[in-house]
């Protein structure tokens, strides 16, 4: 019961914005335009969480190791996550993934055709999503 409290608490204080950093990737189905399921990794002070939603039909709110967290960031900063720009036509019919960064005050978003292959510079956007999701997968078989 404890758990549950601490993280529905962990939920509530890190969905409101008030997280000293937070970066998240969402997928989102076109014709719905619901979102389908999300990743968000969020800082406040010393606690760090990743919250899982609906990734692979499955829920999890958890902690996040100090050193993984150190090379998320790393990995992040060399991947230019604050300069990506959106690659998603408005006539495409198909889905799309959302990423969204924000530390502070400062916040930047961008979106990506889940279709195609993004070669170039939009390559980014695969990579930043691939070690997110691999991130959550390892939580989610723990």
């Amino acid at each position: 019961m404890r758990t549950i409290i601490l993280c529905v608490a962990c939920a509530l204080l890190f969905s409101n914005g008030d997280a000293d950093y937070r970066v998240a990737v969402s997928y989102h189905a076109k014709l719905s335009k619901n979102k389908e399921w999300s990743i968000t990794v969020a800082r406040k002070g010393e606690k760090i969480i990743i919250d899982i939603d609906n990734y692979h039909n499955k829920k999890l709110i958890a902690k996040l190791d100090r050193e993984e967290y150190s090379k998320l960031l790393d990995f992040l900063n060399k991947k230019g996550i604050w300069f990506l720009k959106s690659h998603y036509p408005a006539s495409s019919p198909n889905a799309f993934y959302r990423i969204e960064i924000q530390q502070g005050k400062y916040k930047h978003e961008a979106v990506a055709e889940a279709g195609p292959l993004l070669s170039g510079d939009a390559s980014r956007f695969r990579e930043i999503i691939r070690k997110i999701e691999n991130i959550a997968k390892a939580k989610l078989e723990k």
